[in-house]
């Protein structure tokens, strides 16, 4: 296992981040891209009851489902396992669970989704809605509870990439299949009216981050050792 955090990881939360602010400095971009799924005929969006489109935004919770069941019963096996590796899984499994806690949990769904105020696409007047377009740096008392920023959907996706807690030596992997399901389910979203593209890139960044946080920390504490 590398010593440090990996660098690409780092870079692309740095990426992640100039984004946001990007969106932040031109709103245009948000309006833009969730404008194209949107028809002024009275369809709106147009999208958000295809088959394809209900079966991501329905199925994306069994992710989060598999992911507590799976370290859930790792820290079973790693307590009553009596292999080398049982423990150190079992720490591993744990570790994940802090993330999805930490990230999704806490930060998305707990501070920002609840309490950032941020309505969603459909809700404002650009897209036959009542309110207006807020910046996802804004706080807003436009929307009372699970609101637009960030994407929760998205978030659930990205937790794919806290595999690499457990395999080091493949995280690129895990970051790349993180990134592909989050970016995924975002889109999604974003075609279904219920995210703007800067909810997502906010989701992103918040788990990613927060995988990045958590596995340096354990590290440091020696709590990762290498399971191949």
């Amino acid at each position: 296992m590398t010593a440090t955090p990996a660098p690409l990881w780092q870079r692309l939360l740095l990426g992640l981040a100039l984004l946001l602010i990007a969106f932040e400095l031109l709103p245009t971009l948000d309006l833009v891209t969730s404008g194209w799924f949107w028809r002024a005929d009275g369809s709106g969006f147009w999208l958000r009851d295809s088959a394809p489109a209900q079966l991501v935004y329905k199925g994306t919770r069994y992710i989060t489902v598999l992911i507590v069941a799976g370290t859930l019963g790792l820290i079973v096996q790693g307590l009553l396992g009596r292999d080398a590796d049982a423990r150190p899984r079992a720490r591993c499994a744990a570790l994940v669970l802090l993330v999805l806690a930490i990230g999704p949990g806490l930060i998305v769904h707990s501070l920002l989704k609840d309490h950032w105020g941020r309505p969603r696409p459909a809700q404002i007047v650009d897209f036959g809605g009542s309110g207006h377009y807020v910046p996802p740096g804004v706080i807003s008392d436009q929307c009372a509870r699970n609101c637009s920023f960030v994407s929760g959907h998205a978030s659930a996706g990205f937790m794919i990439a806290a595999g690499a807690l457990f395999w080091p030596h493949r995280r690129r992997r895990w970051l790349a299949a993180g990134l592909v399901a989050g970016s995924l389910i975002g889109a999604v979203r974003i075609v279904q009216g219920g995210h703007f593209l800067s909810d997502v890139i906010g989701a992103g960044l918040v788990v990613l981050g927060t995988v990045l946080a958590v596995e340096a920390w354990a590290r440091r504490r020696g709590w990762l050792p290498s399971l191949g």
